[in-house]
């Protein structure tokens, strides 16, 4: 017991070491809460206050610039709630008080939970319809400050000038359609004239100079048979004769051999399926694209062979054109509705639409070219639209 008694004593006198040590310690323990208290905690409490004001402020400004906003504009709350509105935002839904309308009650288009575009910082643009206008709404969700900001500009004009426009379009489309029907039966009467009357009457001056005795009369002769020649070329390029007679298959193997003989070139035809009579307008058109495409491949190519493919499948008749060449420029494919290519190509394009058809045009430089054309093989409609405007 004495030995204990001691032993606190010993402990607890003035002159240990340990008990300094405490001391020490608890006075520095007071110390750095004294300070924490009384200096940082008021510092990040004074620099929270100062963010919170910061951002009060910023939010303030922004409210101020979505109020001067001519087009409508409103925020809401992570529950679709309205919180925030301007006054032309007011103005469109005829309402003083937004505040607490959930957005889809007002936009019947929003198909997205808010709270989903808000937490995820996306946005969402859609078409509306409001007042009987038109209206382009983006949807921005907002995570840091638990909102979105929903904007609306007023597109019905623009919609307007883009059926305006689309209807010019269609206009200028039927009016090409008849131009082209009415040129090609001009075509026809000059190709008949020329070779009905006109070949006629250069048959009948040919026989007569032949029975004539003049000392030039092999010289006379041979100028007549070449115009007679020419005559019969004009009359088979305006009006393909055997299209009618003989059908698309022999018409577009004799245009390959003659242009392949004449051009020194390559030329090489092939027909799959079965052989059958196809409308008369869609049997043209492809003997015109062929035509239209050769002229290109002869002009700009640069190709040493060039083949023709048509396939008569079941619902479908597909024309491919391909060539060696040098291909076309890769600029002009940056265009829409091939109108860079020329007028060649464009025309190409413009008869394919106008029997319902697709055309694929695959190139590369010093690679050549296809073409792949698909037709559908029933009666075009715009003839009949033809028949209803004239």
């Amino acid at each position: 017991m004495n030995n204990l008694d001691n032993y606190i004593q010993q402990l607890l006198s003035l002159n240990n070491p340990v008990i300094y040590s405490f001391v020490f310690s608890i006075l520095i323990v007071g110390f750095t809460l004294l300070v924490f208290f009384k200096v940082i905690y008021p510092m990040r409490a004074s620099f929270r206050e100062e963010k919170q004001n910061m951002l009060l402020e910023q939010a303030k400004l922004m409210a101020l610039f979505a109020e001067l906003d001519p087009d409508p504009s409103l925020r809401c709350n992570l529950n679709g709630e309205i919180i925030q509105t301007n006054e032309a935002s007011r103005k469109l839904f005829a309402k003083d008080n937004l505040h607490g309308i959930n957005i889809k009650h007002l936009l019947s288009n929003l198909n997205r939970n808010i709270s989903d575009i808000i937490s995820r910082n996306e946005e969402l643009t859609f078409f509306e319809n409001i007042n009987n206008k038109i209206y382009l709404v983006n949807v921005r969700g907002n995570s840091s400050y638990n909102f979105a900001h929903v904007y609306m500009n007023d597109i019905t004009k623009l919609k307007e000038y883009e059926s305006e426009l689309e209807d010019y379009k269609e206009k200028l489309r039927t009016l090409a359609e008849r131009l082209e029907n009415r040129f090609e039966k001009q075509r026809k009467e000059i190709a008949s004239e020329l070779h009905d009357d006109v070949g006629q009457k250069m048959v009948l001056l040919k026989m007569k100079i032949s029975q004539l005795n003049l000392n030039d009369k092999n010289g006379l002769y041979n100028d007549f048979e070449n115009v007679y020649g020419r005559i019969r070329e004009l009359s088979h390029m305006l009006k393909p004769a055997e299209i009618d007679e003989l059908g698309l298959k022999f018409s577009v193997q004799t245009l390959v051999n003659k242009v392949s003989n004449d051009s020194k070139l390559e030329g090489y035809f092939s027909y799959l399926g079965e052989e059958e009579k196809f409308h008369p307008e869609i049997e043209l058109c492809i003997y015109r694209i062929v035509q239209e495409a050769l002229t290109n491949i002869l002009k700009h190519a640069e190709a040493s062979e060039f083949s023709i493919q048509l396939v008569n499948d079941n619902n479908e008749l597909e024309l491919i054109i391909s060539d060696d060449g040098k291909g076309i420029p890769q600029q002009y494919f940056k265009s829409k509705d091939l109108k860079n290519y020329g007028i060649g190509l464009f025309g190409m394009q413009e008869r394919v639409n106008n029997i319902n058809g697709t055309i694929k045009i695959n190139s590369a430089p010093m690679e050549g070219t296809s073409i792949i054309i698909k037709v559908p093989k029933q009666e075009p409609v715009y003839e009949e639209k033809t028949h209803t405007n004239s």
